[in-house]
């Protein structure tokens, strides 16, 4: 994370103060101005201004004053260099986990879940995540999303029919969806163009005049033409072909890297884990 839990913690519940109809919250910049925070003002352009602080400090000492006017709040500064702001926030605003995803999932029009602890898809310990398997992000506008609300992108696997949903840990990258189905079937084969299916189709072909192909496998002359119907077509920038060696006359198309992806009656999608908080 950029900025410590703390900071984090504040800003975001000067975010969801503001989300409420009549919530304000007050503030004193270092260079003399004051005002409030308000329902009116732009979520973004707020948390922006808020962000581009660095630490943030509870002590009330740093801002007597503000912190005497405001007694019935936490009052905490923010610190940029010799740049500061003292905001005053109602301790009921606080996001828990449950609170934070639904902001995050209302500002970013995604859908919220739950995990569960253990494997046996039964409730215990739950916590709140917001799910990636809707969003059209690059990993690394998910890493952006992550910072601005501190918290981490993961991954997560669900099998099918169950409620809840288990973290299987960090994310680094989005799945590489080619990779997984070779990992977990020995009779995939995965090919990064139509050209290099091709190529393997009439090495194949070739292969049986030696007899080291077993009798199940398509004829040469079915091969032959396969290969020709493919070997000019094309795919698209996160494309691959696959095929199953029960029939390698049959081949799909899927995209390679994604946030989500089902497979084997399971589920796996990338997420926001807002456990953290």
């Amino acid at each position: 994370m950029k900025h410590s839990s703390d900071f984090y913690k504040v800003v975001n519940a000067v975010i969801n103060t503001i989300n409420t109809w009549g919530g304000t919250v007050p503030f004193r910049k270092s260079d003399g101005s004051s005002g409030e925070y308000t329902f009116n003002d732009d979520n973004d352009v707020v948390r922006d201004e808020l962000m581009a602080y660095n630490t943030a400090d509870d002590d009330k000492d740093l801002c007597p004053a503000f912190a005497q006017q405001y007694y019935a709040h936490d009052v905490w500064t923010l610190f940029k260099g010799n740049d500061f702001i003292h905001l005053a926030v109602d301790d009921a605003q606080y996001c828990d986990m449950g609170s934070l995803a639904e902001l995050i999932a209302d500002e970013q029009e995604l859908t919220t879940a739950e995990v569960t602890q253990g494997t046996n898809g039964y409730p215990r310990d739950l916590y709140d995540v917001v799910l990636l398997n809707d969003s059209k992000l690059s990993f690394e506008q998910m890493k952006k999303l992550a910072e601005k609300y501190g918290v981490q992108v993961v991954s997560l696997k669900q099998k099918a029919g169950w409620q809840f949903w288990e973290n299987e840990g960090t994310a680094f990258d989005l799945y590489d969806y080619a990779d997984f189905i070779e990992q977990h079937d020995d009779n995939i084969v995965t090919f990064d163009s139509f050209k290099a299916y091709a190529d393997y189709l009439r090495e194949t072909a070739r292969d049986m005049q030696d007899g080291n192909i077993v009798a199940e496998m398509a004829s040469r002359a079915q091969l032959d033409a396969v290969a020709d119907e493919v070997d000019d077509k094309e795919l698209g920038d996160n494309e691959f072909v696959w095929i199953n060696t029960y029939d390698i006359t049959r081949y799909e198309t899927d995209s390679r890297k994604v946030s989500s992806f089902s497979y084997d009656s399971r589920y796996y999608t990338l997420a926001l884990d807002c456990s953290i908080v």
